[in-house]
C-alpha cells in the first residue's frame, strides 16, 4: 500500500488509506492488530460464502460471480502483507552509524 509517491509518466499513483480501519494509520502494535484483524475477517467472510458454494448450502453462482469473489479475498490477502509491511518500515531501528544494525 503506497501512502504518498510522486506519480510516474504513464503510471497510476494510488493511496490506499481506505483500506485501512477507520482507526487511523498510526504505525503502533494495537493499530496493527485492529487493522489486520478487520481485513482478516473480511476476507474470511468472503471465502466462507464462497466454501457454501461446494456445501450446496446456497444456490450456485456463476463462475464470473465465484472468480470475483476469489480475487477479492486474495486481494484483501496482499493487502494485509502490505499493511505489515508498512508497518515493519515504520517501526524498524535506524542503521547504526557505521552502517551495522
Amino acid at each position: 500500500m503506497t501512502t504518498e509517491s510522486t506519480p510516474e509518466q504513464g503510471k497510476l499513483s494510488l493511496t490506499s488509506n481506505h483500506r485501512l480501519s477507520s482507526l487511523g494509520n498510526e504505525a503502533t502494535p494495537s493499530h496493527l492488530h485492529d487493522c489486520v484483524t478487520t481485513m482478516c475477517s473480511r476476507a474470511e467472510s468472503v471465502l466462507l460464502l464462497i466454501s457454501y458454494q461446494f456445501e450446496g448450502l446456497s444456490n450456485k453462482w456463476s463462475d464470473d460471480v465465484n472468480w470475483n469473489a476469489l480475487e477479492s479475498a486474495i486481494n484483501e490477502i496482499r493487502d494485509i502483507q502490505e499493511v505489515v509491511e508498512s508497518y515493519y518500515n515504520a517501526n524498524k531501528p535506524a542503521p547504526v552509524q557505521g552502517g551495522v544494525e
